[in-house]
């Protein structure tokens, strides 16, 4: 009697699982270095998020949106290297798949791209916290206006190890 308990909880489960919607993983390219991944974006900049706003309203996305879902994200530019004219900038980033959960308060090395006419990042950027950047800084030198923040990493070299 035991066995088949067990057996109907699994074909339970796995129906169950059957009925759940489906989630696609975030693919990405391998990136190429800081000034290649530079040249190839719209935009490059140092920012610290003053707001990110859902493009819903309401808890979640309505079914119908989900695939358009998305944050738009101010952020008040420190550094630049390419584009993000302004003293603030705002960019999208998608609600799910792909998305890059940007937080107020934090600071970012952000690598943008356009897309009908906005700027938009996402994990297949090289955006990335301010702490984890020191390679990045060390590869596109010095930012062509502005000033790279107190507390920044040190910029590193490729291959070095320290």
């Amino acid at each position: 009697m035991r066995p088949m308990r067990h057996g109907i909880s699994l074909l339970f489960g796995v129906a169950l699982a059957s009925m759940a919607p489906s989630t696609e993983a975030c693919s990405c390219r391998p990136s190429p270095r800081a000034s290649v991944a530079a040249r190839q974006s719209a935009a490059v900049f140092i920012g610290t998020v003053v707001s990110a706003q859902p493009s819903w309203s309401g808890a979640q996305p309505p079914e119908a949106e989900i695939d358009s879902a998305h944050y738009v994200i101010t952020l008040r530019v420190a550094a630049r290297w390419r584009g993000a004219a302004g003293a603030t900038v705002t960019v999208r980033t998608a609600w799910a798949r792909c998305g890059y959960a940007l937080e107020a308060g934090q600071v970012y090395l952000v690598y943008a791209y356009a897309f009908r006419g906005q700027l938009w990042t996402s994990l297949c950027t090289r955006t990335t916290t301010l702490s984890g950047a020191g390679y990045d800084l060390g590869d596109l030198g010095r930012p062509r206006s502005g000033a790279i923040p107190p507390g920044a990493p040190r910029p590193r070299r490729w291959g070095s190890k320290r």
